[in-house]
């Protein structure tokens, strides 16, 4: 039996390689593992549209109901399991209608990221879960999750935004950057 270096032994006593290698989580079910360069899209309400394309900041807000309580998660649709004339018809069915121009705006899993980093929530890649990470009073949590509803298959939440709380000063951080520079496309 051939004997491990001074240095794994070290780490074996500690446990780190046990920790690192054996301990393997299986992600949460309906996590979304998305890529850095994966998209997701976002409806953009005709009271957020403004001129030349642009998008109101409010577009990107968690919608607060009547007793006060913000949602949990803001809404997005993957654009790697459904394509974007799908999530258009999708739209155009749940929200317009079935009539009228839908607008979206398409962000990378990157421009989230970095958005969530510029409120003061940081997000990682957690490689044994083999998914995006937040984490919120010492507890990590998903930042991506897919959410069942009807007649969608890519219907996803951006979970993050849950480490915002009742902090309006980085939620408001978070939907600037998330604007910034972007403009609505109009099916």
């Amino acid at each position: 039996m051939q004997r491990a270096s001074r240095r794994c032994r070290a780490r074996l006593a500690g446990g780190c390689i046990l920790k690192k290698f054996m301990t393997k989580k299986a992600p949460p079910e309906n996590a979304a593992n998305f890529l850095l360069d994966s998209q997701v899209s976002r409806f953009i309400h005709k009271d957020y549209r403004m001129r030349r394309g642009r998008v109101s900041s409010a577009a990107f807000e968690r919608k607060v109901d009547r007793s006060g309580t913000r949602e949990p998660y803001l809404s997005v649709n993957s654009l790697e399991i459904d394509s974007v004339p799908t999530v258009v018809t999708y739209y155009r069915k749940t929200f317009e209608n079935d009539r009228g121009q839908v607008a979206l705006v398409i962000h990378k899993i990157r421009e989230c990221n970095l958005a969530s980093q510029v409120a003061g929530v940081s997000v990682k890649f957690d490689k044994p879960q083999r998914c995006w990470v937040y984490e919120k009073s010492s507890i990590r949590h998903p930042a991506y999750l897919l959410r069942k509803v009807p007649n969608s298959t890519s219907h996803s939440g951006i979970e993050f935004v849950k480490a915002f709380g009742n902090d309006t000063l980085a939620e408001k951080k978070f939907t600037r950057k998330m604007v910034n520079k972007k403009k609505a496309d109009i099916y």
